[in-house]
């Protein structure tokens, strides 16, 4: 890693703020890059972290610039290149200072894959933050494509932002997938503890293909609903209880659904704030969750996502 010279180095001592755990932020000077930093100051106001915001210069012969114009890779190119992400780095500084002026900040300006940066710094890290646009001009493509080697990568909770959706209603309310594995009952722990942080009521939500499983014409008319549903959500009452005992001011309520999990989740994301899943759950590996809930969830949630590993 190669710091800036004007880039202090990240403080591992007490600080009178909180426990010094930073949140860590990739940047790369796009709109939905800052909207990312303007969540995570929130967070660092609230778990009293600062935050270290990360760009990292690529070594690829070719980069999607500000401008759209595609940039051959030459050693011109590759100063021009930290140019950029020096603007992007003190760009995102002045978010964070008008959004939390008492978060303290660093900036890191390293050459080479920010995948490699944020899994190395990610050991000591609270949390990494980065922007997940929807995608459609090249640069996004580009940059966007970081998102899931991010989240495979990353050993703490990743947090993948875009702007929520416009008809979203509940604006604190979080959505917790949960299936009942390790793996949910972590994101479990995680949802409730962001909720106690913000007011936020959390809906922990459950999904069984029933229509899928025993055919669509079959299920409207042998399958009670009132039942499997209600009975779904007493399960699940069951199963979280001793994690919500330990957040009494949490208001929960609880969801299970007809649906796959990817699908289920996507559709609730459009009235949530946030949804939080866990990085394996049911599956044989934990790249079977991240390569359909979770990478489904990523790409196609119209909230933040919260992947807890």
């Amino acid at each position: 890693m190669i710091p800036t010279e004007r880039s202090p180095p990240m403080a591992h001592g007490d600080n009178e703020h909180g426990d010094n755990i930073p949140v860590l932020v990739g940047v790369d000077g796009s709109q939905t890059a800052l909207g990312a930093v303007r969540w995570a100051a929130e967070l660092c106001t609230r778990t009293r972290s600062p935050m270290h915001l990360i760009h990292g210069v690529t070594h690829s012969r070719w980069y999607a610039a500000h401008e759209g114009a595609l940039l051959l890779g030459d050693q011109s190119v590759h100063e021009r290149l930290r140019v950029v992400g020096e603007k992007a780095l003190t760009e995102a500084q002045e978010v964070v200072h008008d959004a939390a002026p008492g978060v303290d900040v660093v900036t890191s300006l390293l050459d080479g894959s920010i995948v490699e940066h944020l899994e190395n710094l990610s050991a000591r890290a609270r949390m990494v933050v980065i922007g997940a646009g929807h995608g459609g001009r090249v640069r996004e493509l580009v940059l966007g494509s970081h998102v899931m080697p991010i989240v495979h990568a990353a050993q703490c909770p990743v947090l993948a932002w875009r702007e929520p959706a416009a008809q979203r209603t509940e604006v604190g309310r979080i959505v917790i997938g949960y299936d009942g594995s390790a793996g949910s009952e972590d994101a479990l722990l995680a949802a409730l503890d962001h909720a106690q942080s913000t007011g936020a009521r959390l809906t922990v939500a459950s999904f069984w293909p029933v229509s899928a499983l025993v055919g669509v014409g079959y299920a409207t008319t042998l399958v009670d609903w009132d039942t499997i549903r209600s009975d779904g959500e007493r399960w699940l009452a069951r199963r979280c209880a001793a994690a919500c005992e330990k957040y009494p001011d949490v208001a929960v309520d609880y969801a299970y659904e007809d649906s796959s999990p990817g699908r289920g989740l996507v559709n609730l994301s459009a009235s949530a704030g946030l949804v939080v899943v866990g990085s394996r759950g049911r599956g044989e590996a934990t790249s079977t969750l991240l390569g359909s809930v979770g990478e489904n969830l990523v790409h196609h949630a119209r909230c933040p996502v919260l992947v807890v590993q």
